[in-house]
This record gives structure tokens, C-alpha cells and sequence, in this order.
């Protein structure tokens, strides 16, 4: 799915996806654990691009360690 950059809202998961390169089912899992701001209204994901802009730097703006999400852990 291609996103056009300049558009301000994402209204689908689909296009909250592809706005952050294609992740998948299982990484978009994870960012909402990791707090991504995003809202769900009736199962439908909705976010900002500004939002989810200020998220991913304040994520990656500092050396962390690695994140493991309760049940994601390789046996």
C-alpha cells in the first residue's frame, strides 16, 4: 500500500503500517506495547502523522536496551 507523506491523518491499521515502512501484524503488536500513539474505535485504528513522528524519534532518540514484550521471548 503506498501513503502518500503528506497526508496528516492514517485512518486504517493498513495505512498506520505502511506509513512505518510495511511492519507487519506482529511488530504493529509490539509498538502498541510499546505505547504507540494510536486509538482504536470500533476495531479501526486511527493516528496522526506527527504523532507517530514524535513517537518513533523519542524511541530511538537514546541508546535502550532491547525491549521484550511478556510472551514475545525466543525459546
Amino acid at each position: 500500500m503506498a501513503i502518500d507523506r503528506g497526508k496528516e491523518f492514517l485512518m486504517s491499521k493498513d495505512e498506520i503500517c505502511a506509513y512505518l515502512g510495511g511492519i507487519g501484524d506482529a511488530l504493529f503488536a509490539r509498538f502498541l506495547a510499546m505505547k504507540m500513539p494510536v486509538t482504536c474505535i470500533e476495531g479501526r485504528y486511527y493516528a496522526h502523522r506527527e504523532n507517530i513522528d514524535a513517537w518513533w524519534k523519542a524511541l530511538t532518540s537514546k541508546q535502550r536496551p532491547e525491549i521484550t514484550i511478556q510472551g514475545s521471548e525466543k525459546a
